[in-house]
């Protein structure tokens, strides 16, 4: 599954200073990593996903 979840962002992952743009190469890398996810149904469903973003927000 993507190595970043929201249960694992800190404070620092939600800072703007340090970002760097992603390279095409690291595009392709995370949108290949989410299809064979996809396909093993590995995701989150709608819900999940809401339930997840107010546990994090919960947490700041």
């Amino acid at each position: 599954m993507c190595t970043t979840t929201i249960k694992n962002m800190t404070q620092r992952d939600l800072s703007f200073n340090d970002l760097q743009p992603y390279t095409i190469e690291e595009l392709d890398a995370r949108l290949e990593e989410a299809e064979e996810d996809f396909a093993k149904g590995r995701y989150y469903t709608r819900e999940e996903a809401h339930r997840e973003m107010r546990r994090f927000i919960a947490s700041l």
